[in-house]
């Protein structure tokens, strides 16, 4: 219930210091800087292939890939590709991003009114010879910290001002309304936290059983095309990775014909 929230809050008071084993360090995007510049923001929509959705979902199946539900396994997959990406656009080996949980630790949580979401940070070291699997390996460790770490009013204000990737991966479907199949659309506001630089979304609301991937860029920090660039770059990471799972993530061309 609500009010057992406090008892989580003070001990997070104390259990909810700053990693002292996280280096924080936000990537430099296209090498701009990390300043804020704003909260204008601009969403780049991309509804991936029936091909790639089937294809990552396939990927969980493998041993050594999949985890303890569906959903975390996805997870773990769009992480690798945004931490590869990072090491590609950013040249930084170590690099921190942040993601939401949603804080229903248990029934009472759960059965809770009201909005408990908090962000909490995954660190990866990336070296210059990974692959997609040695790197998703470095994900899963990272991932179970977070999970760890994911309690309510553990949050820490600081780190979170400081980080300006965020990870967010959907779980919510809206398949009916009385019995009726429903189009489901997001509307973004063109307004973002200023720290935020890029926000990568994904999610399948309606079912379709393809993913959307839904990339909030700070129009203040990327151009109209570097804009268009990372999605498309973010896209291009998950084609590889499900191609050739054993790739080296600096030999995948990021390049278009444009």
């Amino acid at each position: 219930s609500i009010a057992t929230h406090p008892d989580y809050e003070s001990k997070a008071r104390e259990a909810g210091k700053p990693n002292p084993h996280l280096s924080v360090v936000p990537p430099p995007l296209y090498g701009q800087s990390l300043q804020a510049a704003g909260t204008a923001n601009e969403r780049i929509e991309i509804e991936l292939s029936e091909r790639l959705s089937d294809e990552l979902r396939e990927l969980t199946l493998r041993p050594g890939v999949g985890a303890l539900t569906r959903d975390l396994g996805q997870f773990q997959l769009c992480a690798t590709a945004t931490f590869a990406l990072l090491k590609r656009i950013s040249g930084q080996e170590t690099i921190t991003i942040s993601a939401p949980a949603h804080n229903r630790v248990n029934r009472q949580f759960a059965s809770s009114a009201g909005l408990f979401i908090e962000l909490f940070p995954i660190e990866v070291t990336v070296d210059g010879h990974e692959t997609f699997a040695s790197l998703h390996k470095r994900v899963q460790s990272a991932v179970i910290d977070y999970v760890r770490s994911a309690r309510p009013g553990h949050a820490n204000p600081d780190v979170n001002r400081r980080l300006n990737v965020v990870l967010n991966y959907l779980t919510a479907e809206f398949a009916s309304f009385g019995g009726n199949p429903v189009t489901t659309r997001w509307l973004h506001p063109d307004s973002a936290d200023s720290h935020h630089q890029l926000r990568i979304q994904v999610f399948d609301f309606d079912r379709t059983g393809r993913f959307t991937l839904a990339v909030d860029v700070a129009t203040g920090v990327l151009g109209e095309r570097q804009r268009a660039g990372v999605a498309a770059h973010f896209e291009t990471m998950l084609n590889a990775m499900v191609e050739d799972w054993d790739k080296p993530i600096e030999e995948v061309d990021l390049l278009s014909d444009e």
